[in-house]
C-alpha cells in the first residue's frame, strides 16, 4: 500500500484514482487511450470497467439477493439489533409499512 501512496503523491493523484486508472488499464487498455485524449474521464471509464468486468450482470436478481442477504448479516452482526427493532424499522419502511407484517415478525422471532 506504501508504493501506492508514494506513486499517487509523485503523480499528484490520489490512491482511489490511481486505483481506478491501474483496473482500467488491466481491463480495457483502450479506455486509457480515450481518457489521454480526452473522450472519457477516468469515472466514466471505470464506471464502464466495473460495470463489464467487475460486477457483470449487477441487476441479476439472484446476486442482488445475495448482495442483500450480505449486507444484512453484516449489519446484524454488526449491530446486534433487538427484535423489536428491525420490526419497528420494517414497520416504518415503505414498502413493508404496508404490508402484513406478520410474516416478518414470525421471521424476526427465530
Amino acid at each position: 500500500m506504501t508504493t501506492v501512496i508514494e506513486i499517487s503523491k509523485k503523480l499528484g493523484l490520489s490512491t482511489t484514482q490511481l486505483k481506478k486508472i491501474k483496473s482500467i488499464s488491466n481491463y480495457d487498455p483502450k479506455l486509457i487511450e480515450r481518457i489521454d485524449r480526452g473522450k472519457i474521464s477516468v469515472n466514466k471509464a471505470y464506471e464502464q470497467v466495473r460495470n463489464k468486468f467487475i460486477r457483470p450482470n449487477r441487476d441479476d436478481k439472484s446476486n442482488r439477493e445475495s448482495d442483500f442477504r450480505r449486507k444484512f448479516h453484516t449489519l446484524l452482526r454488526e449491530y446486534e439489533p433487538d427484535h423489536s427493532l428491525i420490526s419497528d424499522v420494517l414497520s416504518k419502511t415503505y414498502p413493508f409499512s404496508i404490508k402484513d407484517l406478520k410474516m416478518v415478525r414470525n421471521i424476526v422471532k427465530n
